[in-house]
């Protein structure tokens, strides 16, 4: 497997997802549409144990959050990047009045875009 993955290599790919209906899984489907990829759904569950215990077995891969794939890497399990990049773009809410000092530092650094 290549390193990062080709989105369109997820077409066939054995998955372990969440549940139909909830947030995270409508997310993933989302993206299969946009790239017109469909996995063979392995294994449904939002027990996330279920989900590592099917790639442990060599059962399913997992599409996982970065923090929580790199957990998963210290694990030993193998970790590998997408291409395209799945980004999520989140907003900033403040109130309208000075803000801590932390709190001006954090918005300085995100509204220039970078990783804290």
């Amino acid at each position: 497997m290549p390193n990062p993955v080709p989105m369109g290599r997820l077409h066939g790919m054995r998955l372990a997802l969440p549940a139909r209906g909830s947030m995270r899984r409508r997310e993933l489907d989302a993206m299969f549409g946009k790239y017109a990829v469909t996995p063979v759904v392995v294994l449904e569950t939002d027990e996330r144990n279920g989900w590592l215990n099917a790639v442990r077995a060599g059962q399913a891969s997992l599409l996982w959050y970065r923090g929580m794939a790199e957990q998963a890497g210290r694990a030993g399990l193998v970790v590998r990047s997408l291409e395209p990049a799945v980004r999520r773009v989140i907003a900033v809410v403040h109130a309208r009045r000075r803000l801590p000092l932390i709190a001006q530092d954090f918005l300085a650094t995100a509204e220039k875009g970078t990783a804290a």
